[in-house]
This record gives C-alpha cells, structure tokens and sequence, in this order.
C-alpha cells in the first residue's frame, strides 16, 4: 500500500493526474476497507485524493471529499477541534469555485455559528468565515450581499488588525468593486482612491494589492469616461503585475484587454492620436518587459496608422520605421512593402533625403531577392515623387514614365497605382511649365474620372 502511494505521488509529480487519482482513489478504498472509516489513515488518505482534485481545479469531485474529511476530524477529534474548521473553510472555498453559491453560502452560515461559539464574534476565525462569505457572493454576483458582507468584513478587520492592515484594506477595496457594480461610479471611485493612497503609503507603489487597485480604478474611470486617467491607472497596474508575476501570465492579459478597450474606444470617436498613444504606450510597458512581443509590430503598424489618419505625418514616419526595423528582412517582400508605407509617410512630412535613402535601400532588396516581383515599381513611382518634390524635375520624369507604362500595363491588377502614376505626370509638367504635356495627362486622367 506504501509502494502505491508514493507511485501516485510520483504520477501527480509527472502531471500524470489521471493515473494520480485513480491510484489515490485505490489506496482510499483499500484503507477503508482495512481500517474502516473513522481512521486515521482513511483519513489522510481522503485529504491527499482531495488535494490533489482541489490542486487540479476538479472542485465538483473535490467538495464531497471535504465533506467527508470534516465527518471524520469530527468524529476522531470532536466537534471543536481545529482541523474540522480547516477542513469546513476548504469546503465553502471548493463550493464557491464550483458555482455551487446557495450550499457554499449554508456551509458558511452554519460555521460561522460555531466559530462565533468557539472564538467569539471579534475572532480572526470569524473574520476568515466572513471573507470566504463575502467573496461566494462576488462569485454569485450578489453584489448588495457582496457590499454587506465585505463590509462587516472591513468592520471586523478594522477592531482586530486595524484600517492599514492588509487584510482591511482588501475588503474595502472589494466594498469599492461591489459598490461599482451596482451602479454607484462616484462612491466606488472615491473608496478607491483612499485604498489605492493607504496602500502605497503602508506598503510601497510597487506592491501588488497597490496594483490591484489601480485596476479596478482604471475600470471605474473608463465606465466614466475618463479614459485618459484610466489608461494610466492601467499602465501601471501592469507594470507592477509583470514584475510580480511575469508578462504573459493569466494575471496580466486582462489589463491588456482593457487597454485595449480603451483604444478602441478612442478609436470609434476619431481621437486617433489618443489611440495611437495607448497603443504605443502598451508597445513600451511590454518592452520593458520582454523583448520578445510577438504583438510589438502589428501594435505599431496600427498606432501608424491611426496616426496617418490623424495626418500626424513626422511621428507616423517614425513609427513606420521602427515598426519594420523590428521585422527587419531584406529578402521578405512583406518587410519591403512596410519600408514602402514608411516612404509615404516620410513624403507627406517631407522628409524627402530620408525617403530617398530608403528607396534605394528597398531598390536593392527588390532587385536582390525579388527581381521579378511586379511590386517593385512602386518604389519606381515613390523615388519619382520624392525627386520632385526635391526639385529634381529632370531625373524625376524618366523614372514617372517608365513608372506609368508599367501601372498602365497592369491597370486592372492596381488601379490605384495606375491612378497615382497619372496624378505623378501632371504634377510633374505642371511644376516645370510644360502645360501641354500637362493637359495631356490630365484628360486621361479625366477620362479615368468618367470611366469610374
């Protein structure tokens, strides 16, 4: 039977839980059968099965185990004993997890009338019976019980560790969240913000339950519409969320789902500046976490775009060249055609010698890795619109012309590019005086006008 046992120990520790249980579950038979119920290695041998259900989120097989470990502890030890009231805090804590509220509720009601009679209304028991009550009814989503409970909570943990506790700032702060979710925004947010101030007074900014504050704040502030001062709530909370518990941890990627909420928000009321903002902040607060993002580019990719929308043309340059540095390939067509949007970018700031440079540079990858690829003609066009917005007229039209017989032979494929190339023409013979030759490309493109 020993063997067995640490065999099934050896299984959990492989992550072999089925097999873990099963031999468990055979080792807890057999000493039933063996000693009977009312012993104590029946016992430990309930509380290792029920461990290893609770330890593997199984709370549905775990809590009729907890049931049976409290019969036994009671009958071994008595009705008083220390044990049993572990064991029936275990029990209302594996009945909320199982969404099992209503016998989660009646187990806590019925111990918290032996704790009161064993320790005493003031009791650090009572206190934990309290708490596990408050926070079944979070779970349940009773948010006025919820209120009612964490506060008598704060009430009790007030008397018997005082108002910067820990623990009594953890129910006031779960007092500002059930507050919120009835509805009442104001009295939540000023409950937090004295949470959120007494923590970082008695524990330090960069302590967790600070960070938990700050979340919750950040969501008060969003349903209030103040999403600038919710941001950086958020930011923050996530900063000091990764230091405790590492980017990419389940604890994180809500905030990040909020953050990005924000931007969104932002984004359908055509702030796209305010947009752009939380999405390159979020690029830098994970950076500083990890250099190994895979959101990092198409982040920035989106906060340049919104930034073109907002016709912030120096900063979207910038964005658009740092967003395919961090892609950077000069055999990949996709990392060429990103360097590509960089140079429109760059061309509406006017920041013709930096464009300039990274046509060529996108010239050679092109001819290099891609000769044959019909893409490369649009640097053709590009390098001809930086050339005249230079000045350069007469190296610029040799590179127009051939850049428009090449969109003109692929018209259909690229009608946009076709219709750029003729805009390109115009406003070449338009800028060097050559008025016929500029009537000429504007009737075609006229003609186009029409067609369309």
């Amino acid at each position: 039977m020993i063997a067995l046992r640490r065999f099934a120990e050896f299984c959990r520790q492989q992550g072999r839980i089925d097999d873990a249980v099963r031999l468990h579950t055979e080792v807890l038979a057999s000493r039933q059968r063996r000693y009977g119920e009312q012993h104590e290695l029946t016992l430990l041998a309930c509380e290792r099965l029920a461990g290893l259900y609770r330890e593997t989120h199984d709370f549905s097989a775990a809590a009729p185990l907890y049931r049976r470990i409290s019969a036994i502890q009671k009958a071994l030890y008595g009705d008083h004993d220390r044990r049993a009231l572990e064991t029936d805090l275990s029990l209302v804590y594996v009945l909320q997890r199982d969404g099992q509220f209503l016998a989660a509720d009646q187990a806590a009601e019925e111990l918290y009338s032996r704790v009161i009679a064993d320790y005493g209304e003031s009791s650090a028991d009572a206190l934990r019976v309290r708490m596990l009550q408050a926070f079944n009814a979070k779970r349940g989503r009773d948010w006025r019980r919820c209120e009612e409970q964490f506060t008598s909570a704060w009430r009790l943990s007030s008397e018997i560790h005082g108002p910067e506790h820990r623990e009594t700032l953890r129910a006031r702060n779960q007092i500002a969240n059930a507050i919120f979710n009835q509805g009442r925004t104001s009295e939540a947010e000023q409950i937090c913000r004295e949470v959120c101030e007494r923590r970082e007074r008695t524990f330090g900014v960069e302590d967790i339950d600070v960070a938990y504050s700050q979340s919750l704040l950040g969501e008060i502030l969003c349903a209030s519409d103040r999403l600038g001062e919710a941001s950086d709530c958020l930011q923050k909370s996530f900063s000091t969320h990764c230091r405790h518990f590492g980017y990419g941890s389940p604890d994180t990627q809500p905030i990040v789902a909020q953050l990005m909420g924000i931007a969104h928000t932002h984004e359908s009321r055509g702030a796209w500046s305010e947009a752009a903002a939380v999405y390159l902040g979020l690029v830098d607060l994970v950076a500083k976490q990890t250099a190994d993002d895979p959101h990092r580019a198409n982040r920035l990719a989106h906060a340049a775009a919104l930034l073109e929308q907002d016709q912030d043309w120096p900063q979207a340059a910038a964005i658009r060249l740092r967003e395919s540095d961090e892609l950077r390939d000069d055999s990949s067509a996709i990392w060429l055609m990103r360097r590509h949007k960089a140079v429109v970018a760059m061309i509406h700031a006017g920041n013709y010698d930096e464009a300039e440079r990274v046509l060529h540079e996108c010239a050679e990858g092109w001819e290099m890795h891609h000769p044959h690829d019909v893409r490369k003609h649009f640097a053709q066009g590009l390098l001809g619109e930086v050339l005249v917005a230079q000045g350069r007229f007469s190296d610029a039209e040799p590179i127009l012309i051939t850049s428009q017989q090449f969109a003109n032979e692929h018209r259909h494929e690229f009608p946009k590019l076709y219709r750029r190339s003729l805009e390109r023409l115009v406003e070449l013979y338009s800028m060097t005086g050559q008025a016929v030759s500029a009537a000429h490309w504007q009737t075609v493109l006229d003609e186009l006008d029409v067609a369309a």
